[in-house]
């Protein structure tokens, strides 16, 4: 600056630095307007990870939710048995199946699913206590001929089944009791979506299993990752477990 007795004015090295100075005020301002923007109206690209029987049940209501409310936002969302490692894979959110182990992730609990015996609608119509299902034919996992049900008034029943058909994977297990060949042990979140398919003793269950969401702390107030949780939270709290 040049400082005469009564004035005072900046010299050129001056009038340089508030070229500069006056460029990077402007550039924070617009970093900080989007931001702010960003704050309001989730965009861009977010990524997620479903187990394979989960991810197949919503995947297409949580694309559909999030593209009917945020239209700026892009849902990748990938299917595998495997645990991912959010920062090693890149994923912004995942879903999960069971008790979470102990993690530095935030979580919300989507709902606790109970597991149910269904059948074809042709097969145990009128059944409705475990005990009128074991002469019927049952397909499952290997674990699942051991059956331990809890009813009404905390009443417990356990019995053990012959299967006819063993397979590790519910979606073929559904497939394959949508067509008639046994009772099966589902997930009520993917029995009662299958119309081919009706719950047998539905006031009695065989389990019950937490889902979750997850998502890294730095995440915390990122609009993309809150989008996908309120959607899914939304979706579990809108269904009758």
């Amino acid at each position: 600056l040049h400082r005469p007795t009564r004035s005072l004015r900046a010299t050129a090295d001056g009038e340089r630095v508030l070229a500069a100075a006056l460029a990077v005020i402007a550039e924070l301002d617009g970093l900080e307007r989007t931001t702010r923007g960003a704050r309001d109206a989730p965009s861009g690209e977010v990524r997620v990870s479903a187990p394979v029987l989960l991810g197949r049940a919503v995947g297409g209501t949580l694309a559909a939710e999030l593209a009917e409310r945020h239209p700026g936002l892009r849902l990748v969302l990938s299917l595998s048995n495997a645990r991912v490692d959010l920062v090693r894979d890149g994923v912004d959110a995942a879903l999960r199946v069971g008790p979470l182990a102990s993690t530095t992730l935030l979580s919300a609990r989507i709902a606790t699913a109970r597991i149910g015996a269904y059948a074809h609608r042709d097969l145990c119509a009128r059944a409705e206590h475990p005990s009128e299902l074991l002469a019927s034919p049952w397909i499952g996992h290997a674990s699942d001929a051991a059956l331990a049900a809890t009813g009404p008034r905390g009443g417990r029943f356990s019995a053990r089944v012959s299967l006819s058909f063993v397979c590790d994977d519910r979606m073929i297990l559904r497939d394959a009791a949508a067509l008639g060949l046994g009772l099966a042990l589902l997930p009520t979140f993917l029995g009662d979506e299958t119309p081919a398919l009706h719950r047998v003793a539905p006031d009695w269950h065989f389990g019950r299993v937490p889902l979750h969401v997850l998502w890294l702390p730095e995440a915390r107030r990122d609009p993309r990752v809150r989008a996908v949780v309120d959607v899914m939270t939304q979706w579990g709290r809108s269904r009758p477990w």
